[in-house]
C-alpha cells in the first residue's frame, strides 16, 4: 500500500503540522511507502522533523489558493494514489472533487483537526451542505477526541461507525526530571497563536483580576500572532504589564513547562489542544476554561489541574489561583497523560492504515 499524506504546509509552529510529521516519520519508521504532498511551500523547512527517507512535493511557492487546487488535482490525476490521508477538512472536500471527475479509485482518510461546526457557522448555509455532501464521502474519519466525534455525527451527518477516534499523541520522556525541586515562583505560560481563537482577552481580564487582588503571578507567553500589541498594551492600562513576558515563537519549549507552575488556556473553541498534553508530559498542571473540545476529556479537577466554567473569566481567575495554592506532584501529573504516549498512538494510526 502507497500512503500519501497531503498537508496545507509543512512547518515547525504548527501542531497539527507537527502531529503530521510524527506519523510520516512513524510510518516510514516501521516499513509503510509514505510521501508527503504539501500544498504550499513554507520559508521554514521542517528537515529536522521529516525523515530524510520520505519524498516530499510542493506544489505551490506561494498562498496560491487557485493554483493549489490546479496542480494538486494534476498531482492526483497523473500519479493515481492508492490512499490518501488529508489533514484536514479542505483538502479532505478537494480530494472527494477529484476522485468523482477522474472516476480513479482512491481511498481518502479525513483527520479532522478542529471544532468544524464552530469553525464553519457564519460560513453559511450552501457553504456547509456542500461540504458536508464532500466530506460524508470520504472512506474514513479520524476524530481527535469524543466530543470532535460527537459533533461530527450529530451536526455533520457522519456514520459513526465511520469515525475513528485517536487522540493526538505526546513524548513522555525520562529527561522530565520529576524529582527536582517544585517550582518556587507563581510563574503561569501560556503557549499558542496570539490570535482570537485562543479567547487571550478572557485570559488577560482574569490575570487583571488576580492583580487586582494582589496575588503573586508572572506569565510567560510563547507564539507569535496580531493580538501582541493589543495586549501589551491591556497589561500596561491594567498595571501589570511587568509581569507579562512576550517571548515570541519558540521551537523548543520544554525549559519553559520546567519554569512554570500552571499552564492556561483560555481558548474559544479547539480540536485537541496540544498544549494541554505537552503541559503535562511535563508535569505542569493546566488550568482551562470548559472549551470545546478536548479539555475535559483531559483534565480532572485536583488531579491534573482544574476546569473553569466556559469564557467566565471570574472562575478562570478563581482556578487559577486555585492551582497556584495546590501542592502538585509532578510526577502524578505525567501519569495522567501514559496512555497518550507517541508509540503507543502512532500505533493505532498504522493499524487503521493498513486496513485501509
Amino acid at each position: 500500500m502507497r500512503l500519501t499524506i497531503v498537508t496545507n504546509w509543512l512547518r515547525t509552529s504548527g501542531g497539527s503540522e507537527k502531529i503530521t510529521a510524527l506519523i510520516s516519520n512513524y510510518l516510514n519508521l516501521n516499513g509503510g511507502d509514505v510521501s508527503i504532498v504539501a500544498l504550499y511551500e513554507q520559508a521554514e523547512y521542517p528537515q529536522q522533523i521529516i525523515n530524510k527517507q520520505i519524498p516530499v512535493t510542493y506544489l505551490c511557492k506561494n498562498n496560491s489558493l487557485f493554483l493549489a487546487f490546479i496542480r494538486l488535482w494534476l498531482w492526483y490525476f497523473n500519479k493515481k494514489p492508492e490512499v490518501v490521508f488529508a489533514s484536514n477538512h479542505f483538502i479532505a472536500g478537494l480530494l472527494v472533487i477529484y476522485r468523482f471527475i477522474s472516476n480513479k479509485k482512491c481511498k481518502i482518510i479525513f483527520r479532522n483537526i478542529n471544532n468544524l461546526s464552530y469553525l464553519m457557522k457564519d460560513k453559511g448555509v450552501f457553504k456547509i451542505s456542500i461540504l458536508k455532501r464532500l466530506l460524508c464521502q470520504t472512506d474514513c474519519v479520524i476524530a481527535q477526541c469524543n466530543g470532535m466525534k460527537v459533533d461530527l455525527v450529530s451536526n455533520w451527518g457522519f456514520k459513526s461507525n465511520n469515525i475513528v477516534v485517536i487522540k493526538n499523541p505526546v513524548f513522555i520522556t525520562e529527561e522530565v526530571d520529576i524529582n527536582r525541586a517544585e517550582v518556587a515562583t507563581n510563574k503561569l505560560l501560556f503557549v499558542g497563536r496570539l490570535a482570537d481563537q485562543k479567547g487571550l482577552y478572557y485570559l488577560f481580564k482574569a490575570l487583571e483580576i488576580l492583580h487586582s487582588k494582589n496575588i503573586d503571578f508572572s506569565i510567560d507567553l510563547i507564539g507569535e500572532g496580531v493580538l501582541k500589541q493589543p495586549l501589551q498594551q491591556f497589561a500596561l492600562n491594567s498595571g501589570f504589564a511587568n509581569k507579562v513576558n512576550f517571548w515570541g515563537y519558540k521551537n523548543e519549549t520544554k525549559s519553559f513547562y520546567e519554569n512554570s507552575k500552571v499552564t492556561i488556556l483560555s481558548s474559544i473553541y479547539e480540536g485537541f489542544p496540544n498544549v494541554i498534553l505537552e503541559s503535562l508530559a511535563n508535569g505542569v498542571p493546566v488550568v482551562s476554561f470548559k472549551t470545546p473540545f478536548g479539555p475535559e476529556e483531559l483534565i480532572v479537577d485536583g488531579v491534573n489541574g482544574y476546569l473553569a466554567n466556559y469564557l467566565d473569566v471570574n472562575d478562570l481567575a478563581k482556578m487559577i489561583e486555585k492551582c497556584l495554592l495546590t501542592n502538585w506532584k509532578r510526577e502524578k501529573v505525567i501519569q495522567t497523560v501514559a496512555d497518550y504516549a507517541a508509540d503507543k498512538v502512532l500505533c493505532k494510526y498504522r493499524e487503521l492504515l493498513l486496513k485501509m
